[in-house]
């Protein structure tokens, strides 16, 4: 829910400036549509990284116990 309303306001947002002349003509959709893309990717490797190193300590957990 957070999310859509994010990206809902991000829109929006793009929309707004460039009808008040902010930006030209299809660079606000753009510039939103990289910074979605980013959040997406930031919020994937946030989920690979912390699965990464939740089996990393998993792993080494048990050679420290049994050596």
């Amino acid at each position: 829910v957070f999310a859509a309303l994010l990206f809902g306001a991000l829109e929006s947002g793009a929309t707004e400036v460039q009808f008040s002349g902010g930006l030209p003509t299809g660079q606000g959709t753009k510039l939103v549509e990289v910074i979605q893309g980013l959040i997406v990717f930031f919020v994937g490797m946030d989920a690979l990284f912390r699965d990464r190193v939740h089996r990393f300590v998993v792993r080494h957990r048990g050679q420290a116990t049994s050596g």
